[in-house]
């Protein structure tokens, strides 16, 4: 008998052929699926340059200078701070640094640095919470010597007077960052003033002798070129008041050394400040050992009777602007 084998329709061949494609299909899906991927953004925001809102001046004695000027205090250092808001529209956080300069405006800020009188320092920056606050406080404190130079009263836009700069710079981006300036033209005011010895010794002098010349040094103390004037109150008198008194015209001075008792000099008044002109210059290069002084000479006249003991008075020395 002969073997029998399965017979398959031409049904069961294109079912399975259709099974095979489906199958073909799905891996297909699949493989196409698992080449997806993620996609990263990425954005670089352009810097906007930093800005000096405000800027305010105020001398050590809280006086904002540029309602009232600034003053040097005799003999000393003037401490000036200035303070105000700056802002960055990236965020505070990118400001990395305000410098402040005070400056003769004629000189420019390019030059500050090279000239006499003029003063820089770097502020301390506050205030600034991060995240989207665009809003920071600066404040710095310059000692200023006593010497700075006065400008006359007037407009402070005028190009003799002085000017206070403040520039913020953001955090480094390429050479140097973005700056933001902002200024304020003020006065110095002028003081005139000196110190001297605290006291004339003329020592013992014979009746009716001249007393050894005796120097009297001015030191420049101010921020301008002075003279003096000189006054005494009173005549030069005894404690006991049984004698009678040294007028104060027995008193001479000049500028000039060795000078002869009535001749080339003047004599103290007590009914008016005469003016002496002493010629003491004023400071101008912040140098140890370069304050200005100068040297006036003095002697006494002895009357020829009716004194007696040890006299004194006071002598007023003012210091007065020198033409």
């Amino acid at each position: 008998m002969p073997e029998q084998k399965p017979q398959v329709s031409a049904m069961t061949m294109l079912s399975v052929l259709f099974t095979l494609i489906a199958i073909v299909a799905i891996i297909a899906l699949v493989m196409l699926k698992s080449k997806a991927d993620t996609a990263t953004e990425e954005v670089s925001v352009n810097a906007a340059s930093p800005a000096v809102d405000t800027v305010t001046i105020v001398d050590q004695d809280t006086i904002p200078v540029d309602a009232a000027g600034l003053t040097p205090h005799e003999g000393d250092t003037n401490t000036v701070t200035v303070s105000g808001s700056v802002s960055d529209p990236n965020g505070c956080s990118d400001i990395d640094s305000v410098a402040v300069a005070l400056y003769r405006t004629s000189v420019g800020l390019q030059e500050v640095m090279q000239q006499a009188d003029n003063y820089a320092g770097t502020a301390t920056v506050s205030g600034c919470t991060g995240g989207d606050d665009t809003t920071a406080d600066y404040t710095v404190n310059i000692a200023t010597t006593n010497f700075v130079n006065p400008t006359d009263p007037g407009s402070p836009f005028a190009t003799d007077n002085w000017t206070v700069s403040v520039t913020s710079t953001d955090k480094t981006i390429g050479v140097g960052g973005l700056k933001g300036n902002n200024t304020l033209p003020f006065e110095v005011n002028s003081l005139s003033a000196f110190t001297t010895a605290e006291s004339i010794d003329y020592g013992t002098v014979a009746l009716g002798a001249d007393s050894l010349e005796k120097t009297v040094t001015f030191t420049n103390t101010g921020n301008r070129a002075v003279d003096t004037t000189v006054r005494a109150n009173n005549d030069m008198t005894e404690p006991t008041g049984n004698f009678a008194v040294i007028p104060v015209g027995n008193v001479h001075y000049a500028i000039g050394q060795n000078f002869v008792y009535g001749t080339a000099d003047a004599a103290v008044s007590k009914t008016a400040a005469e003016t002496f002109a002493i010629g003491l210059a004023k400071q101008s290069l912040n140098l140890p050992g370069n304050v200005p002084t100068v040297d006036t000479y003095w002697k006494l006249r002895m009357p020829t009777s009716g004194v007696n003991g040890t006299y004194s008075n006071t002598l007023t020395l003012t210091a007065v602007a020198n033409p």
